[in-house]
């Protein structure tokens, strides 16, 4: 899980080596190292919807228009924030993950590249949630957590954390209304997350297998 959560640094060509050691890691040890920042730390984690082959859907572009403004309106007030995007690769047509693309989106948008990670393995969300949090482990106490994304994923994203991991997190939902194919999809996700929300059960690995194997975009998010 390690290998697909590096800064837009490492993207940029900074090597294997390099890789490993993660701008965000070094970033979030210095502020323990100085003390007295634990209450303020913050990751905003952001997770994608479909994206297209080269570019980001609108739901997805919406999410990362909300972690940028909410990022900068949390370092007026002195937090000590940083974003997390999350997203992979999910049908054989995209040619890039969706969260390198959501990382150049907020990139554009004045975040700094040292203030944002990119955690780019996962095929569907409980796999998301566990690749980010796998690599917080590393770094000493954990910073709180926030999630932004659609109002329904929201919930199904709160309970992972919870009944998986026992996490509680905030969440930012997005304004727009969910969608039919939305509404249709967290009629699934949501109690499927609540009976197996680490995704260990059947469903989730014929979603995994389903986009591994899918040429166009796949149905399920």
């Amino acid at each position: 899980m390690a290998e697909g959560f590096r800064t837009l640094d490492d993207s940029f060509g900074a090597g294997e080596t390099s890789c490993r050691k993660s701008m965000l890691m070094i970033y979030f040890s210095a502020q323990k190292m100085r003390g007295g920042m634990k209450n303020k730390r913050l990751l905003l984690v952001v997770f994608s919807a479909m994206v297209r082959p080269e570019q980001l859907d609108g739901e997805t572009a919406e999410r990362c228009r909300i972690a940028r403004r909410t990022f900068k309106r949390l370092l007026t007030r002195g937090m000590d924030v940083a974003i997390c995007c999350v997203g992979g690769i999910y049908y054989q047509a995209q040619t890039r993950p969706a969260a390198d693309m959501m990382a150049d989106m907020l990139v554009r948008g004045g975040v700094p590249r040292d203030r944002i990670a990119c955690e780019t393995q996962s095929l569907e969300t409980a796999d998301g949630v566990a690749n980010v949090l796998g690599l917080l482990k590393q770094w000493g106490p954990r910073p709180r957590i926030v999630v932004i994304s659609n109002p329904l994923h929201c919930v199904r994203v709160q309970i992972i954390f919870w009944r998986g991991f026992g996490i509680w997190v905030k969440t930012r939902p997005s304004s727009a209304l969910p969608s039919f194919k939305q509404l249709a999809i967290e009629c699934i996700g949501i109690p499927l997350a609540l009976i197996d929300p680490l995704g260990n059960g059947w469903i989730n690995r014929y979603i995994r297998r389903r986009r591994l194997a899918a040429p166009a975009r796949p149905l399920f998010p």
